[in-house]
């Protein structure tokens, strides 16, 4: 998986008003900040468009939770084997052990 603007959430993460958004699928997650919307941020195989359109989940980073916006074409299986991989990350492992939820469920 590809990690874009790794060391920017991770800086962002130690602050004590961490806000960041990001785009995620299978080949990776683009983290960027929170100034700037989600269907604006492109990387590699990572797009976010409105109304499901895009090959992307778009999600947020606060201090104590992470919340992903529904996607028709992304499963709760599917979002939990993602959140798993970065779970396991040598490096965001940290970000995402907090309280994680997709379409209002706790995964």
């Amino acid at each position: 998986m590809n990690v874009f603007g790794k060391d920017f959430m991770l800086q962002e993460f130690e602050g004590p008003g961490c806000f960041v958004k990001f785009i995620l699928n299978e080949s990776g997650i683009f983290f960027f900040s929170a100034q700037f919307e989600h269907r604006s941020m492109k990387e590699d195989a990572l797009s976010y468009e409105d109304n499901y359109q895009g090959n992307a989940l778009a999600g947020i980073v606060k201090k104590h939770m992470i919340e992903i916006r529904n996607h028709e074409a992304f499963a709760m299986e599917r979002v939990q084997a993602l959140v798993l991989r970065l779970r396991e990350h040598p490096e965001l492992g940290i970000v995402f052990q907090t309280p994680t939820y997709y379409h209002g469920k706790n995964l």
